[in-house]
């Protein structure tokens, strides 16, 4: 069996006239480009979409997503401070997002071991989270110093966070574990 780079390797080019006459279409329908590099741009008016008809969320990325969201939350972004050479939080509030957690669990050979794992979806991607973050659920106030402050919340440590921009939904893609 031969593999796609092999059969790519043996394929020969033909003229798009070639193309165009077994597919049925006259020599002054197909001018050798494509879409807008027409130069007879008429012919495709009817299969231009009309935008305003489109969702809102899919007219432009720029515009406010919607999402399906459950809750809020607050994030605890680390910043280092060169003058104190110590790890300040500032503390950001989420009014929206999507939080699911699962449990997962695998044996060892010290027997089985069981971890919270989250997946948050932040519809805003103007937020900055990054690796070794806090995600609290919920309008939290507390001035952090260290994860310790966290204690008594939901919360977990922010192990990836994916910054989704394009498409009709952007959005940042956090994952972690408590």
């Amino acid at each position: 069996m031969k593999t796609d780079i092999e059969i790519a390797q043996e394929a020969t080019m033909k003229p798009i006239t070639q193309i165009a006459a077994q597919l049925g279409l006259a020599d002054e329908e197909c001018d050798g480009s494509v879409g807008w590099d027409r130069p007879n741009r008429t012919a495709w008016a009817e299969d231009v979409p009309d935008l305003q008809a489109l969702p809102a969320q899919y007219r432009s990325a720029q515009q406010e997503p919607e999402m399906l969201t459950n809750t809020d939350a607050t994030l605890y972004h680390r910043r280092y401070n060169p003058v104190t050479r110590l790890d300040e939080w500032e503390s950001t509030y989420i009014p929206a997002l999507w939080w699911y957690e699962a449990e997962q669990s695998s044996v060892t050979t010290e027997g089985r071991k069981t971890a919270d794992a989250y997946t948050v979806r932040i519809p805003y991607i103007t937020v900055l989270v990054k690796k070794d973050d806090y995600l609290v659920k919920g309008q939290c106030s507390v001035q952090m110093k260290t994860a310790k402050d966290l204690a008594g919340t939901e919360h977990f440590k922010v192990s990836a966070a994916n910054y989704n921009r394009y498409g009709g939904n952007p959005h940042i893609k956090v994952t972690g574990g408590a």
